[in-house]
């Protein structure tokens, strides 16, 4: 077990970005997914970490199912799409602490704000 904590900055994205519901989820998947090892789930984001919003036993459903075409989606704003940015803070008890909420939407937005990444860059 770990210790969480969130920003005012990633409280606030939290309760503006996501339905009550998904907030929810959310929260409880940071109380308990973030020690995850990197997957395709989350992973290191610099000296940061990211976290998709997908629980401990949502993923063990998702990877249950992966490359079969049974689909476990459901319609509605979901937990799935958000990401959790967040950096691990304990050295003798695992104290992690939330950034960002970041929504797929944004995600995407950003993306398409890189230059054109089909060109390779200049070489010297």
């Amino acid at each position: 077990m770990y210790d969480v904590e969130w920003t005012d900055a990633a409280a606030e994205d939290l309760y503006l970005k996501a339905p009550s519901d998904v907030a929810e989820e959310l929260l409880a998947i940071s109380r308990d997914a973030l020690d995850l090892p990197p997957s395709q789930y989350g992973g290191p984001l610099g000296d940061k970490r990211w976290r998709r919003g997908v629980s401990r036993q949502r993923q063990k459903e998702l990877d249950a199912v992966a490359g079969t075409l049974h689909d476990l989606d459901r319609s509605g704003p979901q937990a799935c799409d958000y990401i959790l940015v967040y950096q691990e803070r304990g050295v003798l008890k695992s104290r992690y602490r939330v950034l960002a909420v970041i929504s797929n939407g944004e995600l995407a937005a950003a993306v398409n704000e890189y230059p054109n990444l089909d060109t390779p860059p200049w070489i010297d």
